[in-house]
């Protein structure tokens, strides 16, 4: 469920950068890959920091959504923990934090703060899409 929810706020995320910067080379080709179905979850995360990443693109977006690069980055982490978790169901898989009580109730604790910098950043790109 977790996974789940993760992998929604990146996908919501992903999909509203890349609708708020459509000149942008590598925005509209993420835009596309995500219209053109699932992308790996790993490379939707590096790829959505990256574009993040670029102040140029969507400084604007970060600075009026109040989710810093630095967060978003940190949600991130939170992410691949999740993710981690999550693949120890493939058979010969195990996972770089031990699963343990504590780190279940971690990861629950750490969706809420998460989850809100992921979607307050996709609340404003579509803000910025509506307003264009």
């Amino acid at each position: 469920m977790l996974g789940k929810a993760a992998e929604g706020a990146w996908t919501l995320l992903a999909s509203a950068l890349a609708a708020a910067a459509p000149t942008d080379a590598t925005a509209v080709k993420l835009g596309r890959d995500l219209e053109a179905g699932p992308i790996h979850f790993a490379t939707l995360l590096r790829r959505t920091v990256d574009l993040y990443a670029r102040q140029d693109v969507v400084g604007a977006i970060a600075k009026a959504s109040g989710s810093s690069l630095e967060e978003v980055r940190s949600a991130r982490e939170w992410t691949e923990v999740v993710r981690d978790n999550r693949n120890v169901l493939h058979f010969s898989i195990e996972a770089a934090v031990p699963i343990t009580y504590e780190t279940a109730a971690a990861l629950f604790l750490g969706a809420v703060p998460n989850l809100r910098i992921l979607l307050a950043a996709t609340r404003t790109a579509r803000e910025a899409v509506a307003v264009d």
